[in-house]
């Protein structure tokens, strides 16, 4: 581990012949580490679930437990005209779901924004009245639902009806209905689905006025029975706003309705304000000014630690409220599908989410794993003998490196190099796991992606700290295989050395070896790093 610095700072190490992929699954992810604390969601868009796109669905699976269409449950998706309803992408973001066993969260059922203007009028292009109106609602509600009952958890009823001052926002539903369009919207929506999480959702919480405007709404809907079972939080913030004072201010007074709380669009915008307030109001837009739009060629180191730093302080603000919280969901899987590309100034290259936009895991992400309270490797129950594979050394004449594989496919790779070639086998270095027991323990895969060269260890906060260097030069590849770390009968242990000429890493398990090594090479040479893990010779 001492080594892991120096590691990072070289770019010539030894092997470009494998930018492998292990289809480990990992021992940690982000819906794993969170399991005790909340449901870790993300709202996913047609490339996923109609594009089929394979590295969004990789990230998907493995990182959140709970879904949500991020426009294709919106009215004008589905019912673009008048009982004529388009359920494919709906549909097709249920079968993705389902196939992978998430949560769903339905958005939106009423909502004054993308809700086709026929909703509101009669024939003659004028308003419906309050009972034409009510209906129109109803039977958007209930045919939705209906479809989706029993496989939609939880839904959005209502979004963004106040204003910023505390006030109902005079949209149609509220001008033609009244008021109480909110409390028929969630009776309606209950009677549907009696056993779904019913969510008033909204931006702007950190408005004092809109902010004590909702609670006093949730209040008034518990102390009268009115079917509401959640308050959504749009987390749209940027780098230093609201501040985390604000942030636990807004988790505390919505927990204090005794309603579930939900962060429900979560992304860090770090790209300049267009103006002084940035809400969620997709009506307002910017005329695009190059200053406004700085990093099109990517997100400056610094830029990118400071996000990353962001993301964990108010990550830290939600473990302190977990036992109110039912989800924290990210808005967009990657950088590319991030609605802030667009908004609230058209064609910008913004960087808010845990995913660039080749979907390779940011600083921040591994911020989150850092903090995470289950993100341990799990504790194998299996009681099974490991079942023993042979990992194999071979070494590259080129820069005197070596390269280890417990990989048939690897092996087999580069076991046909005639004799005389670029890589020379050198036998079986010892034996590893290929199954994880209560003895057995996962050796982590690191890819360099400017050398090529592969890093191992067995060691996951030293893992963890490669992946989340500034630098950025490693991404993950999943378990290589499981090993001891503890001696068992039969076992030796495995030592590890670092060759500062190549950056590399070279192990053994023989103790003539070792010795042989460390008496004929100076540490400028061949440096020992102590004990790797455990295996049998």
């Amino acid at each position: 581990m001492k080594q892991t610095t120096q590691l990072l700072l070289l770019s010539c190490l030894t092997l470009g012949a494998f930018t492998g992929n292990l289809h480990s699954q990992a021992p940690f992810t982000l819906q794993e580490g969170y399991r005790s604390a909340f449901h870790i969601g993300v709202a996913l868009n047609s490339r996923t679930y109609v594009e089929q796109n394979a590295r969004l669905n990789q990230i998907v699976r493995d990182h959140f437990s709970l879904v949500v269409a991020e426009n294709d449950f919106k009215w004008q998706a589905l019912q673009p005209r008048q009982d004529q309803f388009n359920f494919n992408n709906a549909d097709a973001m249920m079968t993705l779901a389902e196939s992978q066993g998430k949560r769903v969260h339905g958005h939106v059922l009423v909502w004054h924004s993308q809700t086709p203007d026929w909703v509101f009028q009669n024939a003659s292009g004028g308003d419906l009245t309050r009972d034409q109106l009510i209906e129109r609602m109803q039977t958007h509600i209930r045919t939705v639902m209906t479809r989706y009952k029993g496989r939609v958890q939880s839904w959005d009823v209502v979004n963004e009806a106040f204003e910023d001052n505390g006030s109902l926002r005079n949209s149609p539903w509220r001008r033609i209905i009244g008021d109480d369009y909110l409390e028929i919207a969630f009776r309606t929506a209950h009677e549907v689905d009696p056993d779904a999480i019913l969510v008033y959702n909204d931006y702007g919480w950190a408005s004092d006025a809109k902010r004590q405007a909702i609670v006093a709404m949730a209040n008034d809907f518990r102390q009268r029975g009115v079917p509401i079972h959640g308050l959504g939080i749009q987390g749209h913030w940027q780098l230093n706003y609201p501040s985390q004072a604000k942030v636990d201010q807004i988790l505390t007074d919505a927990a204090s309705t005794g309603l579930w709380v939900m962060v429900t669009e979560l992304d860090i915008d770090v790209l300049p304000a267009a103006w002084e307030y940035t809400g969620a109001d997709i009506s307002t837009l910017f005329e695009y000014q190059e200053e406004l739009d700085p990093y099109t060629d990517g997100l400056p180191g610094g830029v990118s630690l400071e996000q990353a730093q962001r993301y964990r302080s108010v990550f830290d603000i939600f473990l302190k409220h977990q036992a109110s919280l039912y989800t924290i969901t990210f808005w967009g899987v990657t950088d590319r599908d991030s609605w802030l590309n667009n908004f609230p100034v058209r064609g910008r290259t913004n960087h808010p989410m845990l995913f660039d936009r080749d979907g390779n895991a940011k600083p921040a992400f591994f911020e989150l794993l850092e903090i995470a309270p289950d993100a341990k490797a799990p504790v194998s129950l299996n009681t099974d003998a490991p079942q023993l594979i042979p990992l194999h050394r071979f070494h590259r004449r080129a820069n005197n490196s070596h390269f280890f594989t417990a990989n048939p496919d690897e092996y087999q790779t580069l076991a046909s190099f005639p004799p005389g070639g670029p890589w020379e086998y050198q036998g079986v270095s010892h034996y590893v796991a290929a199954n994880h027991t209560h003895i057995t323990h996962p050796v982590y895969r690191l890819f360099n992606r400017i050398s090529g060269a592969h890093f191992y260890t067995a060691n996951r906060e030293e893992m963890l700290g490669v992946l989340g260097h500034p630098a950025r030069i490693f991404s993950y590849e999943g378990i290589a295989f499981y090993t001891l770390l503890s001696p068992e009968p039969g076992s030796q242990p495995v030592h590890r050395f670092y060759a500062p000429p190549t950056g590399s890493h070279f192990f053994t398990i023989s103790e003539a070896e070792k010795n042989q090594l460390q008496g004929s090479m100076s540490s400028d040479q061949l440096d020992y790093d102590g004990v790797a893990w455990f295996a049998y010779p």
